[in-house]
């Protein structure tokens, strides 16, 4: 009788440390106070790129909520993969934002393909934590996913075919 006695307790001690070890383990999925750090983050081609035709590649982000304090500087970097070149123009842009501000940063260059296949152009926004100089980490990336045959191309913000088809830039 006494085992009985001394079971009901732990079973219930048990369950209590199962559910505190559930709710602890799943709050990172659940969690909803993450919000994106920006409202529209673009990556576009003026055109379909053509093998050694030129086309204007723009990348812009606006509408900031930041996950960090206010003393941080923020990079947006765009990476080409092998099979493309840059013309002219910039690849990356530096500097200080404000938070839920309505500025536009905007990079742009001019671009060519050089090289038929399957390729992706990869954007990252950055940020450094001024306060406790921190290295650059990634907030978030965006990608296009380029298919170039036979002098036609296709562009897409999602891959156009199984995504290890495609190669990627060589980034940070």
């Amino acid at each position: 009788m006494k085992s009985r006695g001394f079971l009901k307790p732990t079973l219930i001690i048990f369950i209590i440390l199962l559910i505190l070890g559930l709710v602890i383990f799943f709050k990172p999925f659940t969690d909803t106070s993450a919000e994106r750090v920006f409202a529209e983050f673009n990556l576009t081609l003026s055109k379909n790129p053509i093998i050694n035709e030129s086309t204007k590649l723009v990348t812009e982000i606006k509408q900031y909520k930041f996950p960090i304090g206010s003393k941080a500087k923020y990079k947006l970097q765009v990476f080409l993969p092998k099979g493309f070149k840059l013309l002219d123009g910039d690849l990356i842009w530096e500097g200080e934002l404000i938070h839920e501000s309505e500025e536009v940063v905007k990079i742009e260059s001019n671009v060519m393909a050089i090289e038929e296949g399957d390729w992706v152009i990869e954007a990252i926004a950055f940020y450094q934590d001024l306060d406790n100089n921190l290295n650059y980490t990634p907030l978030e990336t965006h990608y296009l996913w380029i298919s170039i045959y036979n002098n036609t191309a296709s562009v897409s913000d999602e891959p156009l075919k199984e995504s290890e088809d495609y190669i990627f830039p060589e980034s940070y």
